[in-house]
């Protein structure tokens, strides 16, 4: 795992120096605030040690897993999908439109049905997925993922549970600077309510988004290698709520596996949008961010990693394609990319592009980093990567291998396939971010 799979870490700094900093170089008092914002939230909020995160995992003991699998799993007459409006969950909803038969019944926060149903279409059309012919099998569903219950009341809840024949866990609450106790109630309780839902009545196997960030520990680090039957280890170097909700979230899962419910677990690395059309939401990606930079300096820093990421139809069309084989339950799978390129081949494809790029030393860069963010105090890409990269800690100086054995094997002689990062994909990508004003366009174009 190389640059396409970095998260924020927590970032140690003494918060008045930093303030005095970010006033003395931003010279923005909005920017400060936000970290006012951000100290609060790290003081009030206590930073769980790995011993409760373990007591964290351990399912509910009421919910019993005595009920037979729903005859309907491999053919599913009805699906419930969290996180619909989400980068996966969205593809993951056109997917199963095109791949099954079933009507999607998709968790939403919404202030009514019709609402609700707006919502999902207009995510279908800004990623150029909505087709008419599919609407009737879209059914949203009002609820909460950081509620009991989902947020439904003890009928629908029954209802739903009495419906649906597989389900597909996406939803999550995504932040990587706030902590595991703010992000409890949507990853952890959402997730633990979602198993409840599909021992209900019958079995309905559940097909679990987690991330390979559950293995950002040092003992995982040390080894290098992650195989797919790997279980996450817990350490003192395991930090960021965002990380932990979702191991605590995968101990639940399997706490489920071992009580007898069908199901699997998907561990993508970075995610990036479309093969085809690139769409994605930039203002969120921490790679993106660093791309714009580069561009936007008209230079680039030697790096030695590996760019993993991979686009998000190919990750949709991956998950459905496993959870429709009977072989795939109880599995994990890790989504990565099988022929990663080095970060200089990478920046050469940018440059093939049309920019005109430098590559210089890793620490001359930040000093040119430094410079136009004090020149540019109203850019917050420029805040955000110097409080990411100033981290010792971060991504963009540890790799990794995920092993993904299971999902090559799996996945064998069916048409999905990740596409190759060459100059076909990299031109996808930086065109839509042409288009989207988040790059400026180099002089030949």
């Amino acid at each position: 795992m190389g640059i396409g799979a970095f998260q924020c870490h927590w970032i140690k700094v003494d918060t008045s120096i930093f303030l005095l900093h970010s006033f003395i170089i931003y010279k923005d008092i909005h920017f400060i605030s936000l970290h006012f914002t951000f100290i609060k939230i790290m003081v009030v909020h206590t930073i769980v040690n790995g011993n409760n995160l373990k007591k964290e995992g351990i399912l509910d003991a009421s919910i019993q897993f005595d009920a037979t699998t729903s005859e309907n799993w491999i053919h599913p007459r009805a699906i419930l999908l969290t996180g619909a409006t989400g980068l996966v969950g969205v593809y993951l909803l056109d997917e199963l439109l095109h791949k099954t038969t079933a009507d999607i019944y998709c968790i939403i926060r919404c202030n009514n049905p019709d609402d609700g149903k707006k919502r999902l279409i207009t995510h279908l059309q800004t990623h150029l997925l909505w087709q008419e012919k599919y609407s009737s099998r879209i059914i949203p569903v009002m609820g909460d993922l950081s509620k009991p219950l989902l947020g439904l009341s003890t009928p629908v809840f029954q209802e739903l549970a009495d419906k649906i024949d597989r389900i597909y866990h996406s939803g999550a609450f995504v932040n990587f600077m706030f902590p595991y106790s703010v992000l409890k109630a949507a990853n952890v309780l959402g997730t633990q309510e979602i198993i409840r839902l599909s021992a209900l009545y019958r079995l309905k196997p559940l097909h679990f988004v987690s991330s390979v960030a559950v293995f950002f520990s040092q003992t995982h680090f040390d080894k290098k290698i992650v195989n797919e039957t790997d279980i996450p280890n817990l350490d003192e170097s395991f930090k960021g709520g965002y990380k932990q909700s979702k191991w605590v979230a995968e101990q639940l899962l399997m706490d489920a596996q071992k009580r007898g419910l069908p199901s699997a677990i998907y561990r993508p690395v970075r995610i990036l949008g479309s093969s085809k059309t690139g769409i994605l939401k930039l203002n969120d990606d921490s790679l993106c961010h660093l791309l714009k930079a580069c561009i936007e300096i008209g230079k680039y820093p030697t790096l030695d990693t590996l760019m993993t990421f991979v686009p998000v139809d190919y990750v949709s069309q991956a998950i459905v394609q496993l959870s429709l084989q009977k072989k795939s339950i109880n599995k994990a799978f890790h989504l990565t990319h099988p022929n990663p390129i080095p970060w200089k081949s990478f920046m050469n494809e940018i440059c093939a592009f049309g920019y005109d790029l430098q590559e210089i030393p890793y620490n001359q860069w930040i000093e040119e980093l430094k410079t136009i963010a004090a020149t540019h105090p109203e850019n917050k890409v420029y805040s955000f990567l110097l409080l990411f990269l100033r981290d010792s800690n971060n991504l963009l100086l540890k790799q990794m291998h995920f092993d993904s054995t299971n999902t090559m094997q799996d996945l064998k002689g069916t048409p999905i396939s990740c596409p190759p990062t060459d100059q076909k994909l990299v031109s996808r990508y930086l065109s839509y971010f042409q288009q989207s004003g988040y790059i400026p366009k180099h002089s030949g174009s």
